[in-house]
This record gives structure tokens, C-alpha cells and sequence, in this order.
């Protein structure tokens, strides 16, 4: 089985759960995203 979610990676007006807040400031290191979407540990 697959299957995807789909997010707005910023937030908005309804929502808080996008990678960057709404004034585009990341809410966890750009690096450990990175890592994240590459698939590498991000510990």
C-alpha cells in the first residue's frame, strides 16, 4: 500500500502545522529537514 499527505508547508490563516511559521521562519533547523527529505536519520 501507498499513499501521501499532504500539508501546506507554511502556515496560514486555519492551519499551524506547516514546516515555517507564517512569517516563513523555520520552526526546526533547515538541516534536519534536509535530512528528513532525503530520508537520512534525523537525529
Amino acid at each position: 500500500m501507498q499513499g501521501f499527505c499532504y500539508t501546506q508547508l507554511t502556515d496560514v490563516e486555519q492551519k499551524i502545522n506547516g514546516l515555517l511559521t507564517y512569517d516563513r521562519v523555520p520552526k526546526v533547523p533547515l538541516e534536519r529537514i534536509r535530512r528528513m527529505v532525503l530520508n537520512r536519520s534525523a537525529d
